[in-house]
């Protein structure tokens, strides 16, 4: 933060600093250490879900499931 000059931004970052022990939870981070799939934790919910279709939909190709798009938003059969 010592790049920050604006007392107010200032400010705003040492407050989201305090509030950040609210919303993440470090022992769980360290869970995800080393995986191949932390990446996706930190994309919005909308691009997790569409990677999430994309790896199962992925893996069932790959298993030999015949998978295709039902025209309907984010179906697949």
């Amino acid at each position: 933060m010592s790049r920050i000059r604006d007392p107010d931004v200032l400010w705003l970052a040492s407050l989201g600093t305090t509030l950040q022990a609210d919303y993440v939870n470090v022992e769980q981070d360290s869970l995800w250490k080393d995986s191949p799939f932390d990446w996706i934790r930190r994309l919005p919910s909308r691009r997790k879900g569409k990677v999430g279709e994309q790896l199962v939909a992925g893996w069932c190709a790959a298993k030999g499931f015949d998978v295709t798009g039902s025209g309907d938003s984010g179906i697949y059969t």
